[in-house]
């Protein structure tokens, strides 16, 4: 059960939005979005983190490696299914840009009709590791459902943190 001073749900177009956190999941999901970047290199966790252990193994990974393609969304795992978006390039000096996050989206939309996932789970793409806004991140998202015509998906849970409800919820 959803705690409803941590949730909130809105419509665009056919498709209704509900924000909640990760710990009170809104309704089961048919797939789940994460944001990564062009080297599959980034973590969930917004901090650098001591690397001098783990080094050896980040260049043997990072040798032979090949740049994926920015706004491509790879999908993996069987119900529910894994996407994720290619949204920040860490070797540009901006790292994320609305148009990637915004061409991500349309491929995620694509890709839940290809798949038909009703149910799709999704943080605020570009708000952890890169610069976007909140409020940029939800104006994209309302451009991409408005011209959405499909059924897929019919529900979309963006989970957030509880710090990030209020500036959702506004």
């Amino acid at each position: 059960m959803v705690d409803d001073t941590f949730s909130f749900a809105t419509t665009v177009g056919p498709v209704e939005i509900v924000a909640a956190g990760p710990e009170g999941p809104p309704f089961a999901v048919d797939a789940f979005v994460e944001e990564q970047d062009t080297c599959l290199m980034l973590g969930t966790e917004a901090v650098m983190r001591d690397t001098r252990e783990g080094y050896p193994l980040l260049v043997k990974k990072m040798i032979g490696q090949k740049p994926r393609a920015m706004s491509e969304v790879i999908v993996t795992g069987d119900r529910p299914l894994r996407l994720t978006a290619i949204v920040y390039d860490i070797d540009q000096k901006t790292i994320c840009r609305e148009d990637w996050i915004s061409d991500a989206l349309k491929n995620i939309f694509n890709l839940c009709r290809q798949h038909k996932v009703r149910f799709l789970a999704m943080p605020l793409l570009g708000t952890l590791h890169g610069k976007i806004g909140k409020e940029q991140f939800l104006d994209l998202l309302k451009s991409a459902l408005s011209g959405c015509n499909s059924v897929y998906p019919e529900k979309i849970w963006l989970v957030i943190k509880s710090g990030e409800w209020q500036m959702v919820k506004d």
